[in-house]
């Protein structure tokens, strides 16, 4: 029975069964002073009854004071609290009910600092194009400005809405990763045309940057969400790409490895600084040989659409050579999708 788990309730019990015995003994043994012995036996049930409330509503004081340390956070739980008792257990879950609490308001207040350094993030991020779209555009009105200046800013102001517009969109795109809201359908995707769609908006980039893309394709198929990979992979091809040497091709690889599928994405460039390789993944990150327009958030949103598949990004840079290595896990029994 639960309530023996009381040592008062149990100290009572013994002293009970004790008393009574006693009592009926010595109500045998002499019969002329059997209401006396009752009387004694009614005073020492009382006197076991109020002495073992009275040490109970002292744990209760006990445990009042334990939780208002506690919500202070000024006590931990011992050993000693969990030997026994209804008492003792409704003291270890108020323990662990706080703990629990303290551990999701210290998460709230992680997410509400990293809201509000996101929005001042955003906010200098748009400041900049906006501001120079107001002074191009005031420029613009002036009815003597020479038309080749005026078709000048027009074609500045639509790159810079361009910039813009991408910009509203990586971050609505990482809105919905963060809220946990994007639902992964995750399905065999053929490699070769993963491969296609990845680059098929990069090549006036690639034009630029005078490079292009060798790519090999060592597997049939992957297990992912097609369209979430493919930007992701998109998102890294282009860091590649911005940061590539003239005349140099990027090696694009799609193959089995023993942890799961791999697409390597490899360039000619500057090395990145072993400490450096956390950075790079770091929302708004740019590094000094970064493109002027860049805004420092598509390896960010690579990071978490394949983190949210299960899988991981990996960068080695040595001898002006890095490769970006992504993992996605082989397909796991019954599994369909993830959320």
């Amino acid at each position: 029975m639960k309530i023996l788990r009381n040592v008062e309730i149990r100290i009572f019990l013994i002293g009970w069964v004790i008393l009574t015995g006693l009592s009926i003994f010595s109500m045998i043994v002499i019969n002329d002073y059997v209401i006396y012995i009752l009387l004694i036996y009614s005073l020492s049930i009382g006197t076991l009854f109020i002495s073992l409330s009275i040490f109970r509503y002292q744990k209760l004081e006990k445990l009042n004071q334990y939780l208002r340390e506690l919500s202070l956070g000024n006590t931990k739980l011992s050993f000693e609290d969990l030997l026994e008792g209804e008492l003792s257990i409704l003291q270890s879950e108020l323990y662990k009910l706080t703990v629990t609490i303290r551990q999701q308001n210290q998460q709230l207040q992680q997410d509400k600092e990293s809201l509000s350094k996101s929005l001042a993030d955003i906010s200098h991020q748009l400041k900049t194009p906006l501001t120079s779209l107001y002074m191009m555009f005031d420029l613009m009105r002036n009815p003597l400005l020479d038309e080749q200046k005026r078709e000048l800013f027009m074609s500045q102001s639509l790159q810079q809405l361009h910039r813009m517009k991408s910009l509203i969109n990586s971050l609505l795109k990482m809105s919905r990763l963060e809220s946990e809201t994007v639902k992964f359908i995750k399905e065999w995707v053929n490699a070769s045309q993963l491969a296609i769609e990845s680059q098929s908006s990069l090549d006036i980039l690639m034009d630029i940057q005078s490079t292009s893309i060798n790519t090999e394709i060592l597997t049939d198929k992957i297990y992912c969400d097609k369209n979430w990979t493919q930007e992701a992979v998109n998102n890294i091809l282009k860091n590649a790409i911005e940061h590539s040497q003239p005349n140099h091709q990027i090696s694009f690889v799609i193959k089995k490895g023993s942890l799961g599928y791999q697409i390597q994405i490899t360039n000619v460039g500057n090395t990145i600084a072993p400490e450096d390789h956390h950075k790079i993944f770091t929302r708004f990150y740019k590094s000094k040989d970064a493109f002027y327009d860049s805004v420092g958030i598509g390896l960010s949103l690579s990071k978490q659409i394949i983190e949210q598949q299960n899988g991981f990004i990996d960068v080695t840079s040595q001898r002006n050579q890095t490769t970006f290595t992504i993992t996605l896990p082989f397909q796991l029994e019954n599994d369909d999708s993830v959320t």
